[in-house]
């Protein structure tokens, strides 16, 4: 009795230090529900409902797992993990189940028979939502809105294409109804708004296109922008937002832009959207990028090497819908298979996708991918992002932000021309090539380390991986684009 009490006393400890060190959010999801440790025979023991769990916790969590148990028990505690559906008999999913979210604190409207509620696609989930630096206060924000937490209305998430707008979007509408089927949603884009509310005032009835609108406990419009030129489809959305909003429903929008840059929005209109609550997704950085690439492998059934994981990591760094076409080209390749040689051959007997495959996949795309981007780009990129001068990189000052972005410049001008560094050096205006290796290396170090660099206008440090992925992503994107 004694070492069982022990035994589950250093279990409870362990979880208090795994929740402190992951954060609430990911023990939640990964741990407080969908798992259970314990402590036997000297070694760590986790009980989990699915093979998913089991690959994502000992493929993302195992270090995390181990220092937990150091700190607690005073050992390295072997790990074991037992898949056991049995012990988790309120899932039925493949994938990780959070917490049950609370109910929205939405209104109440007496159903009636002739409303029909909208459908929404299985893969946007919020618990499917990879969460990273770049997308974390959008997914915070949607979590709030959708359990009913939230104190802001409206919602508005902006980015570019290909982002997780529209899967924030449906997934705060997925979690509204299943944690409450009568709550009323209605969920179109920007166009069908125009369009229905077209077709009523030709119509003459614009009491049946309103009635939908105006009975509802949450509206979720994806591509507000189309809003965008058209003055009477926007007093009619704004009539719509005063009047669901004075009866406390929910309002959540999504545009590949701030309401500030939308072209001729209504400046009513731009003033009620920023009274609420705006969040930005932005370009994933190369650890969203790994978890986008691991959990696409999980679901598929694929098993990436660790090696082939960080090169495709460093290659794909558009955004979440490009990552996702080139894994996909991936899995084409793979399942093609025969007459590449014995090393795929072999790559494809083990079930494993390894470099051989991804730089076969990279190899077809080498017209594509070859770097061809002038030095002047870059530095114009460059000095632009850190707010300095073109001129001054060519310079001798040794102000921070000239000297980062001098550093910044020589690494991506490596990365992205064919130019060798004496070359590079020339076109940069310095005397001595040996100064651009060195900037070149620092960040080449200081990438490997995942360090924060403090930049012109910012509250707080910002990731150097990041910075230099959107400059990367926003000069490649610029040079495949055509002229005029």
């Amino acid at each position: 009795m004694a070492a069982t009490a022990a035994a589950n006393g250093m279990a409870a400890r362990l979880c208090e230090d795994l929740a402190q060190r992951l954060g609430p959010t990911k023990f939640g999801l990964w741990f407080e529900q969908t798992a259970q440790l314990r402590v036997e025979d000297n070694r760590l023991h986790i009980t989990v409902p699915t093979r998913f769990h089991a690959d994502w916790i000992q493929r993302h969590f195992r270090e995390d797992l181990r220092d937990s148990a150091t700190r607690t028990s005073g050992s390295d505690l072997p790990l074991d993990v037992t898949i056991e559906p049995k012990a988790f008999p309120g899932l039925s999913s493949d994938l990780p189940s959070p917490p049950a979210p609370v109910a929205p604190h939405l209104p109440r409207r007496r159903r009636t028979s002739s409303w029909l509620g909208s459908r929404f696609d299985e893969r946007f989930d919020l618990d499917r939502f990879v969460v990273g630096v770049s997308n974390e206060m959008a997914y915070r924000a949607a979590c709030a809105m959708a359990e009913g937490n939230s104190t802001f209305n409206p919602l508005f998430i902006h980015g570019g294409c290909g982002l997780g707008k529209t899967h924030l979007l449906q997934g705060i509408c997925r979690r509204c109804r299943l944690s409450s089927p009568d709550v009323r949603i209605r969920y179109v884009t920007g166009e069908q708004f125009t369009n229905e509310f077209i077709a009523a005032v030709r119509s003459n009835d614009l009491d049946s296109f309103r009635r939908p609108y105006r009975e509802i406990d949450l509206l979720a419009i994806d591509d507000i922008h189309f809003l965008s030129n058209k003055k009477a489809t926007q007093n009619e959305f704004l009539a719509t937002f005063d009047a669901i909003g004075l009866g406390g429903s929910k309002v959540v929008l999504a545009s590949d832009e701030h309401p500030r840059q939308i072209t001729q929005f209504h400046a009513r209109l731009v003033s009620r959207l920023l009274s609420g609550m705006v969040v930005e997704v932005q370009l994933p950085d190369i650890e969203t990028r790994r978890q986008i690439i691991s959990r696409w492998a999980l679901e598929k059934g694929m098993v990436f090497h660790p090696a082939a994981v960080e090169a495709l990591a460093e290659r794909c760094i558009g955004s979440v819908r490009e990552i996702e076409g080139t894994l996909t080209r991936l899995e084409a390749l793979a399942m093609i298979g025969g007459g590449v040689g014995d090393e795929l051959a072999s790559s494809q007997a083990s079930g494993e996708v390894g470099m051989v495959l991804v730089s076969r996949l990279f190899g077809e795309q080498a017209e594509e991918l070859r770097p061809n981007v002038r030095v002047e780009a870059i530095m114009s990129s460059v000095a632009e992002r850190f707010g300095v001068e073109t001129s001054r990189l060519a310079g001798n000052s040794r102000h921070r932000d000239v000297v980062l972005a001098r550093s910044v410049t020589a690494y991506l001008a490596r990365k992205l021309t064919t130019r060798s560094f004496p070359e590079i050096a020339r076109a940069m205006g310095r005397s001595n090539h040996s100064t651009i290796v060195t900037a070149s290396q620092r960040v080449e170090r200081q990438l490997a380390e995942n360090a924060s660099v403090v930049v012109r206008d910012a509250d707080t440090p910002v990731s150097l991986r990041y910075i230099v992925d959107s400059l990367r992503n926003a000069l490649t994107r610029a040079r495949k684009s055509p002229p005029g």
